[in-house]
């Protein structure tokens, strides 16, 4: 389950029947898995939609990974409060991605369906002030921006709006093709998938990169 409802304009969830997706991964399943998750090299906590933060487990099974395991999610960060960033200092988590998609409340607004862009930005300086403030390398804040026609010209103000967050990392991605279209008109924006969608080899977008 995610706390973006509508989804945001290019979530995945849109195209399947979101009544069919459990919230949560049941506690049993969980008890089976993680003895197991001891044996890898990097655990990556979340799926391809949905936000790890509701999960009422996540902390549970971060206490049972062993330190040296990379752990890592993906989070839209509007539920970071402090308390929940010094628990994922205190339990060595490496990573967390947050998807931001924007440089500008505007265009944030537009594509993330909320106007959360100034408590994310203020969840996220939280985060790299408290791992300063305990003198901790971890977890490395890494940001993400998923490239559509809409916000590509912010991509220059976006790795800067990185920089500002104390990020170690910006990833950039393109929008994945899609079986099916759609399309999403909103007071703010008309979206069609498919007409967002970059080419690569566009003059415009490779000046922009």
């Amino acid at each position: 389950i995610c706390n973006i409802d509508p989804p945001c304009v290019m979530c995945v969830t849109r195209n399947v029947n979101r009544s069919s997706i459990l919230p949560y991964i049941p506690k049993d399943i969980l008890q089976k898995v993680i003895p197991y998750l001891n044996d890898a090299q990097v655990v990556s906590l979340h799926g391809s939609s949905g936000e790890p933060l509701l999960s009422p487990d996540l902390l549970a099974v971060l206490r049972n990974i062993e330190p040296q395991i990379h752990t890592t999610f993906s989070s839209n960060g509007l539920l970071l409060t402090k308390e929940m960033s010094m628990q994922l200092i205190s339990l060595g988590l490496k990573d967390i991605t947050f998807s931001i998609d924007a440089a500008t409340r505007q265009t944030y607004h537009k594509i993330r369906n909320n106007d959360g862009f100034l408590a994310v930005v203020k969840n996220i300086k939280q985060l790299a002030s408290l791992k300063k403030e305990f003198h901790k390398s971890f977890p490395n804040i890494i940001v993400n921006m998923a490239l559509m026609k809409e916000n590509v010209a912010e991509l220059p103000a976006f790795i800067t709006l990185a920089h500002e967050l104390g990020a170690s990392t910006a990833h950039v991605r393109l929008l994945v093709p899609v079986t099916q279209n759609y399309e999403i008109v909103t007071d703010r924006f008309r979206f069609n998938y498919c007409e967002q969608r970059i080419d690569p080899l566009a003059e415009d977008f490779r000046r922009i990169i």
